[in-house]
Protein backbone atom coordinates (compact mmCIF):
# COMPACT_ATOMS: atom_id res chain seq x y z
CA UNK A 1 0.00 0.00 0.00
CA UNK A 2 2.57 2.27 0.99
CA UNK A 3 4.13 1.96 -2.96
CA UNK A 4 1.18 2.66 -4.91
CA UNK A 5 0.60 5.41 -2.45
CA UNK A 6 4.22 6.90 -3.56
CA UNK A 7 3.06 5.30 -7.13
CA UNK A 8 0.06 7.51 -6.85
CA UNK A 9 1.72 10.73 -5.23
CA UNK A 10 4.37 10.53 -8.21
CA UNK A 11 1.42 9.83 -10.98
CA UNK A 12 2.06 6.64 -12.29
CA UNK A 13 -1.27 5.18 -12.09
CA UNK A 14 -0.75 2.56 -13.44
CA UNK A 15 2.02 1.37 -11.29
CA UNK A 16 -0.42 2.03 -8.19
CA UNK A 17 -3.21 0.03 -9.81
CA UNK A 18 -0.81 -2.50 -10.01
CA UNK A 19 0.82 -2.27 -6.69
CA UNK A 20 -3.01 -2.51 -5.21
CA UNK A 21 -3.64 -5.44 -7.07
CA UNK A 22 -0.89 -7.20 -5.40
CA UNK A 23 -2.10 -6.45 -2.56
CA UNK A 24 -5.45 -7.51 -2.98
CA UNK A 25 -4.00 -10.78 -3.98
CA UNK A 26 -1.73 -11.05 -0.51
CA UNK A 27 -5.29 -10.35 1.56
CA UNK A 28 -7.57 -12.71 3.23
CA UNK A 29 -9.67 -11.58 5.62
CA UNK A 30 -12.37 -10.75 3.88
CA UNK A 31 -13.59 -7.14 4.69
CA UNK A 32 -9.74 -6.09 4.08
CA UNK A 33 -10.23 -7.65 1.28
CA UNK A 34 -13.61 -5.95 0.04
CA UNK A 35 -11.36 -2.63 0.51
CA UNK A 36 -8.44 -3.38 -1.06
CA UNK A 37 -10.62 -4.59 -4.24
CA UNK A 38 -12.45 -0.67 -3.98
CA UNK A 39 -9.22 0.55 -3.82
CA UNK A 40 -7.52 -1.38 -6.64
CA UNK A 41 -10.56 -0.34 -8.24
CA UNK A 42 -10.44 3.24 -8.21
CA UNK A 43 -6.37 3.12 -9.30
CA UNK A 44 -7.45 0.92 -12.09
CA UNK A 45 -10.04 3.71 -13.16
CA UNK A 46 -7.61 5.88 -12.95
CA UNK A 47 -4.91 4.17 -14.98
CA UNK A 48 -7.49 3.46 -17.61
CA UNK A 49 -7.80 0.33 -17.39
CA UNK A 50 -12.20 -0.06 -16.94
CA UNK A 51 -12.86 -3.45 -17.68
CA UNK A 52 -10.72 -4.85 -15.04
CA UNK A 53 -11.13 -1.86 -12.93
CA UNK A 54 -15.29 -3.73 -13.83
CA UNK A 55 -14.20 -6.75 -12.90
CA UNK A 56 -12.66 -5.58 -9.40
CA UNK A 57 -15.43 -3.92 -8.48
CA UNK A 58 -17.27 -7.45 -8.34
CA UNK A 59 -15.08 -8.69 -6.22
CA UNK A 60 -15.12 -5.65 -3.97
CA UNK A 61 -18.79 -6.44 -3.73
CA UNK A 62 -18.45 -9.82 -2.83
CA UNK A 63 -16.56 -9.10 0.51
CA UNK A 64 -18.92 -6.98 3.78
CA UNK A 65 -18.93 -3.99 2.59
CA UNK A 66 -20.83 -0.91 5.07
CA UNK A 67 -23.18 1.74 3.65
CA UNK A 68 -20.66 3.67 2.05
CA UNK A 69 -18.64 1.27 0.37
CA UNK A 70 -21.47 0.07 -1.57
CA UNK A 71 -22.34 3.75 -2.62
CA UNK A 72 -18.45 3.96 -3.71
CA UNK A 73 -18.71 0.68 -5.83
CA UNK A 74 -21.70 2.37 -7.13
CA UNK A 75 -19.79 5.67 -7.81
CA UNK A 76 -17.03 3.77 -9.68
CA UNK A 77 -19.44 1.71 -11.86
CA UNK A 78 -20.73 4.97 -12.73
CA UNK A 79 -17.67 6.82 -13.83
CA UNK A 80 -16.53 3.54 -15.78
CA UNK A 81 -19.71 3.76 -17.53
CA UNK A 82 -19.28 7.41 -18.28
CA UNK A 83 -15.78 6.62 -19.33
CA UNK A 84 -16.28 3.60 -21.51
CA UNK A 85 -19.84 4.93 -23.65
CA UNK A 86 -20.28 8.59 -22.37
CA UNK A 87 -23.72 7.48 -23.48
CA UNK A 88 -27.20 7.41 -21.98
CA UNK A 89 -26.42 5.27 -18.95
CA UNK A 90 -23.87 7.14 -16.73
CA UNK A 91 -26.05 9.98 -15.96
CA UNK A 92 -28.61 7.94 -13.79
CA UNK A 93 -25.68 5.76 -12.27
CA UNK A 94 -24.04 9.14 -11.49
CA UNK A 95 -27.52 10.50 -9.82
CA UNK A 96 -28.35 6.60 -8.05
CA UNK A 97 -24.37 7.12 -6.47
CA UNK A 98 -24.46 10.78 -5.24
CA UNK A 99 -28.08 9.78 -3.56
CA UNK A 100 -26.65 7.40 -1.64
CA UNK A 101 -23.64 9.49 -0.99
CA UNK A 102 -25.61 12.28 0.32
CA UNK A 103 -25.95 10.99 4.54
CA UNK A 104 -22.26 9.09 4.13
CA UNK A 105 -20.03 11.75 2.72
CA UNK A 106 -21.88 15.18 1.64
CA UNK A 107 -18.76 16.47 -0.20
CA UNK A 108 -18.64 13.44 -2.59
CA UNK A 109 -21.79 13.64 -3.47
CA UNK A 110 -21.97 16.81 -4.45
CA UNK A 111 -19.08 16.25 -6.40
CA UNK A 112 -20.86 13.44 -7.69
CA UNK A 113 -24.00 15.35 -8.71
CA UNK A 114 -21.23 17.98 -10.24
CA UNK A 115 -20.58 15.15 -12.51
CA UNK A 116 -23.78 13.75 -12.72
CA UNK A 117 -24.65 17.23 -14.91
CA UNK A 118 -21.87 16.71 -16.64
CA UNK A 119 -22.50 13.63 -18.02
CA UNK A 120 -26.01 14.55 -18.50
CA UNK A 121 -24.93 17.34 -20.84
CA UNK A 122 -23.07 15.35 -22.89
CA UNK A 123 -25.54 12.52 -22.98
CA UNK A 124 -28.29 15.31 -24.56
CA UNK A 125 -31.12 13.70 -25.88
CA UNK A 126 -29.26 10.54 -25.72
CA UNK A 127 -30.41 10.15 -21.86
CA UNK A 128 -33.82 8.49 -21.99
CA UNK A 129 -33.52 9.26 -18.07
CA UNK A 130 -31.31 11.11 -15.98
CA UNK A 131 -31.61 13.81 -18.61
CA UNK A 132 -30.11 17.08 -17.65
CA UNK A 133 -33.91 18.88 -15.96
CA UNK A 134 -33.94 15.16 -13.69
CA UNK A 135 -30.12 15.75 -12.72
CA UNK A 136 -30.79 19.16 -12.05
CA UNK A 137 -33.89 19.02 -10.06
CA UNK A 138 -32.45 16.18 -8.15
CA UNK A 139 -29.73 18.34 -6.93
CA UNK A 140 -31.83 20.68 -5.63
CA UNK A 141 -34.22 18.28 -3.55
CA UNK A 142 -31.41 16.39 -2.28
CA UNK A 143 -30.66 17.05 1.68
CA UNK A 144 -27.28 17.90 0.75
CA UNK A 145 -25.64 21.38 1.18
CA UNK A 146 -22.23 22.52 1.04
CA UNK A 147 -20.42 23.39 4.31
CA UNK A 148 -17.95 25.38 3.41
CA UNK A 149 -18.42 26.80 -0.63
CA UNK A 150 -15.90 25.63 -2.98
CA UNK A 151 -15.25 26.80 -6.39
CA UNK A 152 -16.82 23.21 -7.40
CA UNK A 153 -20.23 23.87 -5.12
CA UNK A 154 -20.63 27.56 -6.44
CA UNK A 155 -20.59 25.94 -10.15
CA UNK A 156 -23.10 23.30 -8.92
CA UNK A 157 -25.61 25.32 -7.23
CA UNK A 158 -25.64 27.87 -10.22
CA UNK A 159 -26.00 25.24 -13.02
CA UNK A 160 -28.74 24.00 -11.24
CA UNK A 161 -30.44 27.46 -10.79
CA UNK A 162 -29.73 28.00 -14.51
CA UNK A 163 -31.14 24.57 -15.53
CA UNK A 164 -34.58 24.41 -13.13
CA UNK A 165 -35.44 28.22 -13.37
CA UNK A 166 -38.52 28.61 -15.18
Amino acid sequence: ERSARRAHDRGGFAAEAAFMQRCLALTKAPKRRAERALAAALARLRAGAFDTALALLVAAEAGPLDDLGRARVDLLRAKAAYSLSRGSDAPPLLLRAARALEGLEPRLARDTYLDALSAAVFAGGLAATGDLLDVSRSVRVSATRAEAERASDLLLDGLVLLFTRS
